[in-house]
């Protein structure tokens, strides 16, 4: 192994540590999962350059073996729009929205089918927003282009999610047409008047019955729901006897948990805008989740995961005699991999939608601004990535919803051992005893999903969370935004103890010319605290000499000055 908790440099640590505490207060602690996606700067491209991206990872594999393959199709659209929802989703204003949106689901197939057409997709998950928005006539106009355009295997898992205010018997028909046999709908609560107060409609234990007896009339039981804990207005016991009464009265094949992930303007909206009055809400959540899910798993034939602070999954042990047989196939939709533990390719359509060429980049579509009422082609933002990436955004999942990593499953996909490729976050863990190996596991603690998130930090590399620091505070740490807070110093202007300023290298590092000609890098790093400047960190190796090294730091106080007057005229 080549991690230890002595093999941290503790100044390092200390300014880790308050890096990640600066992160944790302008993030306001996001879901985990929002740390597996901190890849720095964006690029926006064209869809042309995605097909001839995936057309490149198709040509020169970065893995051997067999890919799992998964299609992923967006839909932004809700008859309203909940409070406490985190994803993009648009209120449906009009029949030619929805048409438009259709037709560059369209277009988008047309021109990136042909280069993926030699592999084989083995799970489609339709998802939102609210698919079933759509009406039964674009439901099997999208599915009939998508077999047309994309190699779906015959026997691949198809998962459609639902609203059960926005649901008909004319949809399922088209479902079930299409092969269509998941299907998961958010329940959330029972209680129509919390309901009502999260802007989601007046929903209750009718219109959830008549959900189930329209799927199970039609033959479909593999069906799935979801609750949320932490919701505003609830406790866990109301949650818990509506979670009780479902699984008594339609036994569905999954009941998924989750606790909320609030955004800024839902604890605006609910708890005056404190996070620690949410958490102080959400506690006696995290509390009742164990005891009471286990219990309720035992009475009704369910296993329970109850494992990390995220999401909790009672799934059921057996079909009841009056169901038929529900098919299970090996393809299943998630955003890692597939359960087999084989590197996942994700193909999204429709805006938001994220996709990941495995090894090569992640990215997400998006409607083209102004125009999406046009027939213009949909855009794309993303970043080219490498298997360290990768490796970050499995971990993240994994250790968001478990306590563990499963070392064998681990190396099948990344061909290495888990020991092996987060050396500092292992240190880390360590350091704070938190830790535990075996030959079999990587495991953490039972920790509450706050402390998760924090402990997942170390996952991230520093660069990373410094520009998402600057993002959010309106700071612009690209080579070109480095440029223009630099813009009064020009590429060989004097400096203290006779340095030169070097400008800005392709990578945003500020360089400095010691009168030696040694050329020092140092990083642009947002301030770790409330209103500090920017900070200068070196990237190279200093000179020997100590006037040598007081020399470039009196230089770099020059440079400093001026970084720091252009960040506050931009933000200003």
């Amino acid at each position: 192994m080549n991690w230890n908790s002595r093999s941290l440099d503790p100044r390092w640590v200390k300014s880790r540590v308050q890096l990640q505490e600066r992160y944790a207060e302008v993030s306001r602690l996001p879901d985990a999962s929002r740390l597996a996606y901190l890849w720095g700067p964006s690029t926006v491209v064209t869809e042309e350059q995605i097909r001839d991206l995936w057309a490149e990872a198709i040509a020169n594999p970065v893995f051997d073996g067999e890919s799992s393959n998964n299609v992923y199709i967006h839909v932004p659209f809700c008859k309203s729009l909940c409070s406490f929802c985190n994803y993009e989703r648009l209120r449906p204003s009009n029949p030619a929205l929805l048409e438009a949106w259709l037709e560059r689901v369209i277009r988008s197939m047309k021109t990136i089918g042909p280069v993926v057409s030699q592999l084989q997709w083995g799970s489609v998950y339709i998802g939102g927003g609210t698919p079933s928005t759509l009406p039964s006539s674009m439901l099997r106009r999208l599915f009939e282009a998508l077999e047309e355009h994309i190699n779906i295997r015959p026997d691949a898992h198809k998962s459609f999610e639902f609203d059960p205010l926005v649901m008909s018997a004319g949809r399922v028909k088209a479902l079930a047409d299409h092969g269509f046999s998941h299907f998961s709908f958010g329940i959330q609560t029972l209680d129509p008047e919390v309901n009502k107060a999260h802007n989601r409609g007046f929903q209750n234990r009718d219109t959830v019955a008549k959900r189930f007896e329209e799927l199970y009339a039609a033959g479909l039981y593999d069906v799935a729901c979801d609750f949320l804990f932490g919701l505003a207005g609830t406790s866990p016991e109301t949650i818990l006897d509506d979670i009780e009464w479902v699984l008594s009265e339609y036994t569905p094949g999954n009941v998924d948990v989750f606790q909320i992930s609030p955004t800024p303007e839902y604890v605006d909206q609910h708890f005056g805008g404190s996070l620690d009055a949410f958490w102080a809400h959400l506690e006696p959540f995290q509390k009742i989740a164990k005891p009471g899910l286990e219990s309720m798993a035992k009475r009704h034939g369910y296993t329970v995961n109850v494992e990390g602070g995220h999401r909790y999954t009672l799934r059921r042990v057996a079909l009841p005699k009056f169901f038929k047989e529900v098919p299970r196939s090996c393809y299943s939709y998630n955003q890692l991999v597939a359960e087999a533990g084989r590197p996942m390719h994700l193909l999204g359509f429709g805006p938001s939608a994220r996709s990941q060429v495995f090894g090569y980049a992640h990215y997400r579509c998006r409607d083209p601004g102004d125009q999406v009422l046009t027939d213009a082609p949909a855009v794309y933002e993303g970043n080219r990535i490498t298997l360290s990436e990768e490796v970050r955004t499995y971990l993240v999942h994994q250790l968001r919803d478990n306590n563990h990593v499963d070392r064998k499953r681990f190396a099948q996909i990344f061909e290495k051992d888990v020991t092996d490729v987060v050396p500092v976050a292992l240190s880390a863990w360590d350091a704070d005893g938190l830790l535990t190996i075996d030959d079999r596991t990587v495991s953490l603690p039972a920790q509450t999903r706050r402390e998760r998130l924090l402990s997942l930090m170390w996952l991230v590399p520093e660069p990373h969370l410094e520009h998402e620091i600057a993002r959010r505070q309106r700071l612009d740490l690209t080579p070109d935004g480095i440029l223009r807070l630099t813009g009064e110093l020009e590429p060989g202007q004097l400096l203290a103890a006779q340095h030169r300023y070097g400008g800005v290298d392709r990578n945003g590092r500020i360089v400095i010319h010691t009168p030696n000609r040694l050329k020092v890098l140092f990083r642009v790093a947002p301030g770790l605290k409330e209103g500090s400047p920017l900070r200068l960190i070196l990237e190279s190796k200093p000179p020997s000499a100590k006037d040598e090294r007081d020399g470039i730091t009196r230089a770099m106080v020059q440079v400093r000055r001026v970084l720091r007057a252009g960040a506050e005229q931009v933000r200003a």
